[in-house]
Parts: structure tokens; sequence; C-alpha cells
């Protein structure tokens, strides 16, 4: 599965969607025990931090998540990624993107 968060553009920090973890778990995502291997590119300002923070905690199947962000957003995404209670033993990599298009 490969996602790709991208902020408004008439205000690229913001934090377009709002969804938090709560709402994610409120979704009762069927498809979320299918997840392998995902692939997901967060924007700056984004909020898909907590979709990625959802996946980890309710996806029994990840074996694999690679994220993708911005250089300036690293260390604090994974910071808060680490934090995250994982249900499964995936393999969580960081890519560290200067391109604000990503």
């Amino acid at each position: 599965m490969l996602i790709n968060t991208k902020p408004t553009l008439d205000d690229p920090k913001s934090n377009a969607s709002g969804f938090n973890m709560g709402y994610w778990k409120m979704q009762n995502l069927a498809f979320i025990n299918q997840l392998k291997d995902v692939t997901i590119k967060l924007s700056d300002g984004s909020n898909g931090v907590e979709l990625v923070r959802y996946m980890l905690e309710c996806a029994q199947n990840l074996e694999k998540m690679l994220i993708i962000c911005l250089h300036q957003n690293l260390d604090d995404n994974m910071r808060r990624l680490d934090e995250s209670k994982k249900i499964s033993h995936a393999t969580v990599l960081f890519k560290e993107s200067r391109d604000f298009l990503l």
C-alpha cells in the first residue's frame, strides 16, 4: 500500500485533515489486518502521522513500513512514532526527503 499525504496549496504547513488517532479507531477499517507492506509519504504539517500510528497499533499482520518525510520533520516523527505501541513485529524504516513535494 502506498499513501501520499499532501498539504493544502494555500497553507502547506496546515494539518489538512484534522484526523487524530480517535478518528482512525472509530473508522474500524476492515482492511487494516490485511496490510503487510506500507509506504507512506508525509508532507510538512500533515497529521498523517496519526494514520501511521493507527496502522502500527492495529495492523496485526504488518511486516514492513517505510515512512518518507521531510528532513526537518524526521526527528519529531521518529520520536512520536517510537512512542506507539506496535501490535506487530513490523520493521519500521524512515527515509529522509529534501523535496517539499515528496
